[in-house]
């Protein structure tokens, strides 16, 4: 559930989420091996967070980089093992964008009222759903249903069918640990 944010108050927002994100990120990094990939996303997000929290006024530019640096940071939390810290930072991620959606023109974002979940792993994008006991899965503009989550991941993705399983346990995994919080 997205809060309900006033574009005056949209700078002040992304500096708190900002501030939350250092402290959830340094807490992950003190107990986690250091993943160079999701460091990088999470400075671009942050830097991109701060930069914007700086700024009297935002326009649709700013809000568009800060909405896709934390949807790509919180893609790219998500094919790390599910900890407190990394729901955590993935939560504030979620909320940016959510509220950075609000302020978008609706003729540029995409959506169908379901709940994607996004995956940005270093050989995949991926968003995910689950709808009537289905696997929804899209990459890029293409979209696919199946029962089994790992026919449709290879349906869509070009690569090997132990590649396949791989990213399969891991989006489970990260369902099956946030479906309890």
């Amino acid at each position: 559930m997205s809060i309900a944010v006033a574009k005056a108050d949209l700078p002040a927002f992304l500096a708190r989420v900002a501030d939350e994100c250092e402290k959830a990120v340094s807490a992950y990094l003190e107990t986690a091996r250091p993943n160079l990939r999701f460091q990088r996303q999470m400075l671009f997000a942050i830097a991109a967070l701060r930069e914007c929290s700086a700024r009297t006024a935002l326009e649709s530019p700013d809000i568009r980089l800060v909405q896709e640096a934390a949807s790509d940071a919180a893609a790219v939390c998500r094919t790390l093992p599910p900890d407190e810290s990394i729901i955590s930072v993935t939560a504030f991620l979620e909320e940016v964008v959510a509220v950075c959606d609000g302020f978008l023109d609706e003729s540029v974002r995409v959506g169908d009222g379901v709940a994607w979940q996004r995956f940005l792993f270093a050989d995949a994008d991926v968003s995910v759903t689950r709808r009537d006991g289905l696997w929804r899965v899209r990459v890029g503009s293409r979209e696919t249903e199946e029962k089994l989550l790992d026919i449709a991941l290879g349906e869509l993705l070009p690569m090997p069918n132990h590649r396949i399983a791989e990213l399969a346990v891991e989006i489970l995994h990260w369902y099956a640990h946030s479906e309890r919080h």
